[in-house]
């Protein structure tokens, strides 16, 4: 199942920043970005022990929903990848889905 889809496993920092740099470069719909949780957070405050803590401090997104729509960034909260097969260049995700790649 090869196609011409960029895959993306996570969804920290470095994986929005090269989402970034891959629709600067043109490649938005090609990107599926898959991640195993459900909210997509900003991870330098979810890994601060102080922040932890807090019990009132909300989670902060580190980019808009809206912008990975925008962008036509297709993508997958909540439904980790749980093989990868790279001899089909398929990555099959937690809900049995399968998705096919040039790149991940």
């Amino acid at each position: 199942m090869v196609s011409d889809s960029i895959v993306i496993v996570g969804g920290g920092h470095v994986a929005v920043a090269l989402c970034a740099a891959l629709v600067d470069a043109g490649r938005g719909r090609r990107i599926k970005l898959v991640r195993a949780v459900e909210v997509h957070s900003d991870q330098s405050r979810s890994l601060s022990k102080a922040f932890l803590n807090q019990t009132e401090e909300s989670i902060q997104l580190n980019t808009e929903v809206s912008w990975f729509i925008a962008q036509e960034v297709s993508v997958h909260h909540g439904d980790g990848v749980v093989e990868i097969n790279r001899d089909r260049k398929e990555v099959t995700l937690s809900s049995g889905r399968r998705l096919g790649y040039r790149h991940l």
